[in-house]
């Protein structure tokens, strides 16, 4: 079966357009499943803070740069100088902007999002604003690097991560996989059913040859 609405019910047209044309030859749709949809989680909370914590510094540095007018002309010549502190603070905003709104931004994007299963790999389908985003691995017994399971069996299932640190300001940690799964015994459950049927299937061709 290539059609993704067998398991998912609220696929789009796009969507399924988008993975038939995925779809290696001999490859079909084994399970599928949207993310789940969480809007507060740690990384959120995080980041609402550290904007509250800009958003507070800012409004402090624009008062006094407002208020100092030396200090307002040492910013070049962009105009008056409520023109000049306010621009210099722009930048600073949108950082606010972005980290505030994270948390809605990522419903945004899980939202559009499916995690599949095939006869041949795991993948995630994420469709952006003017294009589409995906990734694969192929499917093997120990592909899973690691798991997480929280209440209701809510996790994730990590099929790629690299963590690199060279000092202690100089951090790369990132994961890739199914992040924001549902029910990851279900999952679980999934691939392996994939694994093993894909690790069949040469066996019964080789015993039709015979």
């Amino acid at each position: 079966m290539d059609d993704v609405r067998v398991f998912v019910s609220d696929a789009t047209s796009c969507e399924c357009t988008k993975l038939n044309s995925l779809l290696q030859t001999g490859e079909v749709v084994r399970w599928a499943t949207r993310p789940l949809v969480k809007l507060w989680c740690f990384i959120d909370t995080f980041n609402l803070l550290v904007s509250l914590l800009i958003l507070a510094f800012m409004i402090f540095w624009l008062s006094r740069a407002l208020e100092n007018p030396h200090l307002a002309d040492s910013w070049g010549n962009l105009g008056t100088k409520n023109t000049r502190a306010v621009v210099c603070s722009l930048p600073f905003f949108c950082i606010i902007a972005y980290l505030a709104a994270s948390p809605w931004l990522r419903v945004y994007r899980l939202k559009r999002s499916l995690y599949i299963i095939t006869s041949k790999r795991a993948l995630v389908l994420e469709r952006k604003l003017f294009s589409w985003k995906t990734q694969s691995w192929k499917l093997a017994k120990n592909m899973i690097i690691s798991s997480d399971v929280a209440a209701n069996n809510q996790g994730r299932l990590v099929f790629w991560q690299s963590y690199n640190q060279q000092t202690m300001l100089d951090l790369s940690y990132s994961q890739e996989g199914f992040l924001y799964l549902r029910d990851v015994f279900l999952a679980q459950k999934e691939l392996r059913k994939a694994i093993e049927a894909k690790r069949m299937r040469p066996n019964r061709s080789s015993g039709n040859l015979i």
